[in-house]
């Protein structure tokens, strides 16, 4: 699932929060990070759909329209939530062209730089994180700092939960064979 790894990408790229990064972006239009998936609804995607695999507690959305930022033109748009808290923007622009120019003129030099086709290319700011994949060309996404933190805590308590029930489980399929 794209999306997920894409906010994965994010998740990972806070390491080094507190980085100058100019103009920091704190959500998309009307649409600021904190908001509920309702209000972002109300103010900016009226299309605002859910998505496969969608929680209450983590929970993705398709902005149901196109979506730009900044001359990258003609993106999807996927916009991600914690406990119904708009925390991540993603960016797929399949037609786009120098992404990375681009938003390294909007933010600076950027604190991490692709490795190749490796990881992501980031730009971290005391308060957001703009993050282009390196595999996925014209991919990038603008989380919140602090709602990241929260998700990556979540992620490790589900991923947690489902290595102990595969314990579990084997444990039962072990004694079931004695």
């Amino acid at each position: 699932m794209k999306i997920l790894r894409l906010g994965t990408l994010v998740f990972f790229s806070l390491a080094s929060v507190g980085l100058a990064m100019g103009d920091e972006p704190r959500g998309v239009g009307e649409a600021t990070f904190g908001m509920s998936a309702a209000e972002v609804k109300q103010k900016q995607f009226s299309s605002l759909t859910p998505l496969i695999g969608t929680q209450k507690e983590l929970a993705y959305y398709s902005a149901g329209e196109k979506v730009s930022f900044d001359g990258i033109e003609n993106c999807n748009g996927t916009l991600s939530f914690i406990a119904d808290r708009f925390y991540l923007m993603g960016y797929k622009c399949p037609e786009a062209k120098d992404v990375a120019k681009k938003l390294g003129e909007r933010f600076g030099e950027p604190t991490k730089k692709c490795d190749g086709k490796k990881g992501a290319q980031t730009w971290v700011g005391a308060k957001t994180t703009v993050t282009m994949s390196c595999s996925m060309n014209a991919s990038f996404g603008i989380s919140d700092n602090e709602l990241s933190k929260e998700v990556a805590a979540k992620v490790a308590e589900q991923k947690a939960k489902m290595k102990g029930a595969a314990v579990k489980k084997k444990k039962e399929n072990e004694t079931e064979k004695k």
